[in-house]
């Protein structure tokens, strides 16, 4: 049967089952379009997986891979590796944003990891598929070869942004070569690698320490010239107030501006919270969608629980039934607040840090 509705079978995946991580699965030969129905039938439950056998497909491979490379969460080629790469290579871009590839070859002997096997999840998907298939799992990273949590696994794993990947990248280079990194953190760590010393003060880092790794959601530097990888968790809260019809590049000035003057990451956001009035309110709801945040909608009986904490205006409390609207929103997020209320011409902003994940 000729696979001449792929688009409406591939959009229709995407809208189903969200949740689950999306795989696109390419095969060439008959030995590897048998592989490739078995996976389907293998993992469906676990994954989302489309399967398109060449010989069948009324669209050629390169112009599918065209269009499709960054919608789907994974890619599996059953074929020589050779063939996938040079379907993929003008694609490649950043390993943050590719998704994970694999190649398998059609009798399922191995299973082979073949980009974005940290952040794409490719050393990953790779064994999960080996074990289905009782095949091989071929994982070349050097990490993973030498039992060290690789620093952008560590960063997946605590949902840390990572601000500079090409330091991240040499720090890690420093472990694979089992030299000594120092970790600066307030934060309880765990990364799997041996050689490593907890550093308590930036401006005396161990003379022993060739790298290091900061964990912070503020803006601190050490003392000395070296390789730093900057971890940021994402524990930011903001509440905002503001009046009606405030433009989104003022609303998001007024949170840099905010974050700026206590040397906050804006990668450390991890939510927005305003007033059920505000719902509605484009610029929060456009500032939002560029912050990549979730917004919490809080209603005023919630806010009335602990505005009593905070200064309030009777005015406010007249035009919409509470007396404060950011300082109860971040603190409703938050576990301890950082900036009670900073005021920007018309909008509110106030700052807590943690709160449940």
């Amino acid at each position: 049967m000729r696979e001449v509705n792929y688009m409406t079978q591939v959009l229709h995946m995407n809208i189903e089952k969200e949740n689950k991580m999306k795989l696109l699965c390419f095969s060439f030969s008959d030995k590897g379009n048998l592989l490739g129905e078995k996976l389907e039938q293998l993992l469906n439950t676990t994954y989302e997986i489309r399967h398109i056998n060449s010989k069948k497909s009324d669209i050629p491979i390169k112009k599918i891979i065209e269009d499709e490379f960054n919608n789907f969460d994974g890619i599996i080629f059953i074929s020589a590796t050779g063939i996938a790469i040079r379907y993929i290579a003008k694609h490649i871009k950043d390993k943050k944003t590719d998704p994970a590839v694999l190649v398998i070859d059609d009798l399922g002997r191995f299973v082979i990891s073949l980009l974005s096997g940290h952040l794409g999840g490719a050393n990953e998907l790779a064994s999960q598929l080996a074990d289905y298939l009782k095949a091989t799992a071929v994982i070349t990273t050097a990490t993973d070869g030498r039992g060290i949590e690789a620093i952008d696994m560590y960063s997946k794993r605590k949902n840390y942004a990572m601000l500079d990947m090409e330091a991240v990248k040499d720090v890690t280079s420093l472990m694979v070569n089992n030299k000594t990194i120092g970790i600066y953190s307030s934060y309880d760590e765990d990364i799997n690698y041996e050689n490593i010393i907890r550093v308590e003060d930036l401006e005396n880092l161990p003379k022993e320490i060739e790298g290091l790794i900061i964990v912070s959601n503020r803006k601190v530097d050490c003392n000395r010239e070296l390789p730093v990888a900057r971890l940021v968790p994402k524990d930011i809260n903001l509440g905002i107030g503001c009046k009606r019809g405030v433009e989104t590049k003022r609303i998001l000035r007024a949170i840099y501006d905010t974050l700026e003057g206590q040397g906050i990451y804006k990668e450390s956001l991890k939510s927005m919270g305003t007033v059920e009035v505000k719902k509605d309110e484009l610029g929060i709801l456009e500032a939002r969608e560029i912050l990549e945040i979730p917004l919490k909608i809080f209603t005023i009986e919630e806010l009335k629980t602990v505005e009593d904490r905070f200064k309030g205006s009777e005015f406010v409390r007249k035009t919409i039934g509470v007396s404060c609207v950011s300082e109860p929103s971040a603190f409703l997020l938050g576990d301890e607040m950082i900036v009670l209320k900073s005021t920007h011409n018309g909008i509110t902003v106030s700052v807590s840090e943690g709160g449940k994940k």
